[in-house]
């Protein structure tokens, strides 16, 4: 909770890939480990069907954009925290 409370506070460009990493750490703490060959991409499909969304395949899009492309905009973030909380909810339950 104190993770969760930590990044929906901030806001900035800089803070969705602080956030996705983060979450790439969490997850396997609640069972869902991310294998040597995966690709993000291919995580979040499975992290996706774990958990019956559609939420991590669509942060992993906004991430790989803010990461790789340098799109870091507010905007991105806001958008993107959306998902992040979803997600975040999700594996609370599942506790």
């Amino acid at each position: 909770r104190i993770i969760h409370a930590r990044f929906m506070k901030k806001n900035g460009g800089d803070v969705l890939p602080e956030a996705y990493e983060r979450l790439l750490k969490l997850l396997p703490m609640y069972g869902l480990p991310r294998h040597p060959e995966e690709t993000l991409r291919e995580y979040a499909v499975s992290v996706d069907r774990e958990l019956g969304t559609h939420e991590m395949k669509t942060l992993t899009a906004s991430y790989e954009k803010a990461r790789y492309r340098g799109d870091r905009s507010d905007e991105s973030w806001q958008e993107s925290k959306t998902l992040w909380e979803a997600i975040m909810k999700r594996l609370m339950m599942s506790r």
